[in-house]
Formats: structure tokens, sequence, C-alpha cells
């Protein structure tokens, strides 16, 4: 499909395989929704595969596509055709100085689950890694990805996480519904996967502080994360409830009175994680504590449109101004959403968007069409594994059932 606008490289998004997970919406959908809104053309096609034939568009992204043997000549077949293949993250996942083996240590999970962790875990590292190095350039999104995949010698680019058109729609819907509050203040955490359990746990003290000082405040934990121990003995102050699908997520956070979002920061991969958790309580005009990262200090103006964390005290003193004072909910939250639609939905997006692809159309489509496979070498392996790794590349078999093992649906983020 060529761009209406025939100044503007088009672009033919391919996702890993879930047309309906978070990655692929913000990393693949939402571009398009950007593209799409500044005259130009692309395209999103849910899942690769090695006959993937008739790509029209000038410039192709593989997100989070992993490697296998018919990638590598695919990747030619696209450059013989003068195309542009770069590759998308929206996380850290090919860094040669991944710790692998105790990454899969620092989930608590029972032996034989940290074991099929590390299959997933290695699986996915070598399966970005090789496919990555396979491309033209890299498109990250934070600044620490793009970084990561320079230092490998990478061309990168930048595009950070953004509201699509759906989202946007029924985030202001969910704001404009926002139901009347009760006495009782209610805060919100928000998990997809017990992958998450150290990021709750890393403020369990903070808010088992406030919770044992302020009976009024309830925390709403949304997702299968589990309850610190530290929370576990205040009965009906934590409530719980299951993961719920993207479309309905806006009217559960406009039902919160604010929101935490800690990162468990002695863990590296943390610090590129992206401000998706702020900016879906920001559309909804619901006030945030987030830990303090790079990423965190780009999109928040600290006590105007969100509050940022970095101890244990700062994490008591920010949750309890935000428990105990209903007019700075509102007057952040506020902030918050006006931050939100001015920079972070497609429509104010787009015009960054479609500069990116313009830098990588105009670097790489003059260059020399690849007539063969790319070969590279991998300086660093994984450390060694728990025991020994069974499959972990070709099919990737172990990915889904190790994914599960930790009670999560597949959705290709840790």
């Amino acid at each position: 499909m060529r761009s209406a606008n025939p100044s503007l490289p088009s672009v033919h998004f391919v996702g890993h395989g879930d047309s309906d997970s978070a990655t692929s919406r913000y990393r693949c959908i939402n571009l398009v929704d950007a593209i799409t809104a500044a005259g130009g053309s692309a395209v999103f096609s849910y899942r690769y595969s090695a006959d993937f034939k008739g790509v029209e568009e000038d410039v192709v992204v593989l997100h989070r596509v992993l490697w296998d043997t018919d990638l590598e000549p695919f990747i030619a077949d696209l450059r013989r055709a003068g195309k542009v293949v770069a590759y998308g993250l929206d996380d850290l996942l090919f860094d040669p100085e991944w710790p692998i083996k105790e990454t899969a240590e620092y989930f608590p999970n029972q032996e034989e689950d940290r074991q099929l962790i590390w299959n997933h875990i290695f699986s996915l590292h070598q399966g970005v890694l090789k496919a990555m190095m396979l491309c033209d350039c890299v498109i990250g999104s934070t600044e620490l990805i793009a970084e990561g995949a320079r230092k490998l010698g990478k061309n990168a680019f930048c595009i950070r996480n953004f509201l699509g058109n759906e989202q946007t729609r029924l985030s202001e819907e969910a704001r404009r519904d926002h139901p009347l509050r009760n006495e009782k203040v209610l805060a919100g955490y928000l998990s997809g996967s017990k992958t998450h359990n150290a990021d709750v746990a890393s403020i369990s003290k903070p808010l088992g502080d406030v919770l044992h000082a302020n009976p009024n405040l309830t925390l709403l934990m949304v997702g299968i994360v589990e309850v610190p121990a530290e929370l576990q003995g205040f009965g009906p102050q934590i409530r719980r409830i299951p993961m719920v699908d993207w479309k309905v997520l806006p009217s559960v956070i406009a039902t919160l009175d604010f929101l935490v979002s800690p990162l468990d920061l002695t863990f590296d991969f943390n610090h590129a994680k992206s401000h998706i958790k702020w900016l879906e309580a920001a559309a909804v005009g619901v006030p945030a504590v987030v830990s303090r990262t790079s990423e965190f200090e780009l999109s928040i103006k600290d006590e105007e449109t969100g509050f940022m964390a970095a101890t244990d005290s700062e994490w008591v003193e920010k949750i309890r101004k935000l428990a105990d004072d209903k007019s700075l909910r509102i007057r952040m939250g506020a902030a918050a959403q006006k931050e939100a639609v001015a920079s972070y939905i497609a429509t104010s997006m787009s015009s960054e968007v479609v500069a990116v692809f313009q830098e990588i159309a105009d670097r790489h489509l003059k260059a020399t069409k690849d007539t063969g496979r790319v070969t590279f070498e991998i300086t660093r392996v994984a450390a060694e594994p728990l025991k020994k790794p069974r499959a972990v590349l070709g099919p990737f078999r172990f990915i889904g059932k190790a994914w599960r093992a930790v009670g999560g649906a597949f959705r290709g983020e840790i």
C-alpha cells in the first residue's frame, strides 16, 4: 500500500504473533494510527511467516519477531526488493550483558517453574538478538533501548509509547463518565503477570505504613500479581480483581483515586521500561506515583503531572499526600490528562513518528541493495543455565509453556 502522501515512506509493521497484545498495540497498531493521521500509509500484519510475500511498503518493521532459519533469507529478499528492514523493541531483551540465569532466579517460583522461565528467557534473548542484528536499524520505545542497540553497532531510533485512536476514545469516555467518589479513597496497582511481583514488593513497606495510618485507604490490585507478605494482614483494605481486557481497562482506572506504579530498580532491565502505566492513568485524569527513572522524568513534571519517588520515605510522603488531599488529586489528575492528550496520543505524535520513518528511509533506502545474507557474531553468550536447556532455539516450543507456568498469558512481555 502506497502512502496517500507520496512524499512520505509507507510502512508495514509485522508483529510477533499476538494481534491483541499490549506490545503489538503500542508498537504496531498505534504507530499505524499516527502515520495515518499524518497522511501517510501504514499497515499491520500480526504474524511473520516465511511465506510472507508481496510487501509493497518502503519500510518493514519486524516487531519482536524471533529469529528462525527462514528469517535471514526473508530479510535478504526484502532488501533485494529495495525495502528497509527495521527491528522494533519495547524491552531491553537483547542486552548481551543480561544475566539470564540470575533473571530466572529473580522470580519467586518453584525450581521446575524457574527452569521453564530460564528456557523462555534464554530463547527470547537469543531469538531477539539474532533477529535484531539482521536488520538495518532498530526502533525502541525508550532511549535506553535505542542506546543499547547503538552499543551493538546498530543505527537506532526512539519512538516513545503513546495511545492509539481507540485507546484515546475509550479513555475520554471513561474520564467523562468518571464515577462519583465514595468516602473511601481507592488506590490502584495494575499488573499483567507474576513477573511484576518484585515491583509491588519493592514498596510493600511504604504501602503498609500508609495503609496502617489511614484505614480510609484501600488498595485495588489488578491482575495476578501476588500480595506481598507485608500487605497480607490488611483484610478489606486490599482488594483484588483479575486482569481485564484493554478495552475495559480505562473504565477500571477511572474508578481509582490514584495509581501507584513501582519498579524494582535493583534489576537493570526495569530502567528501560516505558511510561505506559502513568500514561494510561493520566489519560483518564487519574494521578500516579511512579518510580523515579529517566523515562518517567521525560514524561512527568514532578508534583505537577504526577509524583516520582525513589526512597521508602518518598513513597510514604507522596502516597500519603494523594490519599489525604482530594483537591490535589483532582488538580494533578487534570494536569496529567492535559499533558497526555497534548503529547502522547496518535494525533499529537504523528509528526514525530513520520519524521523518524522519513529519516530511516533517507538513511537506508539509498544504500546498496543487499544481495545475500547478513552474518554476525555474538561475542557473549548467556550465563550457565540452571540445567541444560532443552531446544532453546529453533521452534521455541517452551516459551508459551514457561509463560503460563508463572500465571500469565504469553504476550511477549516480561
